[in-house]
């Protein structure tokens, strides 16, 4: 099993989901989750975004930034990704607005350290971006 994360780019930054959205109570994370049976992490992390915020994303523009295997024998692989958003998709993500946060990009590095509430994923997601930010 394994799961799979997406940072959704704006030209303002990276849209996250707010604390209070999901069953990550109290803590910022990003959108994506757990691999059902038979899926890719691809196919995972289409079907969790369209889960999440309604939309579908084009397969052809999903790229993975990165990538983490178990430490532990309870913890699951994981694959990180960034999609940059068209104009079209951020309009369709108006009214889910309420429920996401957007990092700018210069503060990606400041957000991932600066103790605010945020799951595993999250931080793990903020790392691949830091370091894929060329």
């Amino acid at each position: 099993m394994f799961s799979a994360f997406v940072a959704l780019q704006t030209p303002e930054g990276y849209l996250i989901v707010k604390p209070g959205f999901s069953s990550h109570t109290g803590r910022y994370h990003a959108v994506g989750g757990k691999s059902e049976l038979g899926e890719t992490a691809d196919q995972c992390l289409l079907r969790e975004v369209r889960e999440e915020t309604g939309l579908e994303l084009q397969p052809c523009r999903l790229r993975r930034v990165g990538h983490s295997m178990p430490k532990k024998d309870d913890e699951w692989e994981v694959f990180y990704y960034r999609y940059i958003l068209t104009l079209n998709e951020r309009l369709q993500l108006l009214k889910q607005m309420h429920m996401l946060h957007t990092v700018k990009f210069e503060d990606v590095l400041a957000f991932s350290s600066n103790g605010t509430p945020r799951t595993h994923a999250l931080d793990g997601l903020l790392g691949c971006l830091w370091e894929a930010r060329a």
